[in-house]
């Protein structure tokens, strides 16, 4: 517990310990606790203390909609979305942790993929510096449907010998003649 002995400037003594009471909420909401603060008069003193109080509301669950989850809309972020992106980034581009961020786990992730999408497609341009390696094929911008098509493997066919020799039946048929009969 906080005690201040004050007094003449109890009131400006007061607003400063409610506005550090509104940050250490924010910042202590995980744990589920808020302050709360009492003033008592004694004499000439005013007391102003700052309390420890169970919200009631408890602590957040991991399991709890993040602010990307509540929208009712269902938006995808895409690695397009480069003004949302900014919101979760430091200036020198890179991802803010999920303790600041207060997203779930699924969208950091996404996020953290959509930044770098975003980074690899040359749309962030020269904001964030370009330390990036950007030799070789890497020089060329890259684009995707979505933030986790850059983890799937397109297989093309190539039409060569093996699709021929598919194409015909030869269940009973010997793939090649023997040239002693």
């Amino acid at each position: 517990m906080l005690r201040l002995y004050t007094s003449n400037c109890a009131s400006k003594i007061k607003t400063a310990i409610e506005t550090a009471a509104r940050v250490q909420s924010t910042a202590a909401g995980a744990t589920g606790h808020k302050f709360q603060t009492k003033e008592e008069k004694k004499d000439d003193t005013t007391y102003v203390s700052m309390e420890r109080v169970s919200d009631s509301r408890g602590a957040r669950k991991d399991d709890e909609l993040c602010s990307l989850c509540t929208c009712n809309v269902p938006v995808k972020l895409s690695y397009k979305d480069v003004l949302i992106l900014e919101q979760f980034m430091r200036n020198d581009g890179t991802v803010l942790p999920r303790q600041l961020t207060g997203l779930c786990k699924k969208q950091q992730l996404r996020v953290e993929r959509c930044v770098m999408q975003a980074f690899w497609s040359g749309l962030f341009g020269e904001k964030y510096g370009n330390e990036a390696d950007r030799a070789g094929y890497k020089r060329f911008n890259r684009y995707w449907k979505d933030d986790m098509s850059m983890y799937k493997l397109e297989t093309k066919e190539r039409h060569g010998t093996w699709f021929y020799i598919k194409r015909y039946p030869t269940k009973n048929q010997p793939l090649f003649k023997n040239p002693l009969n």
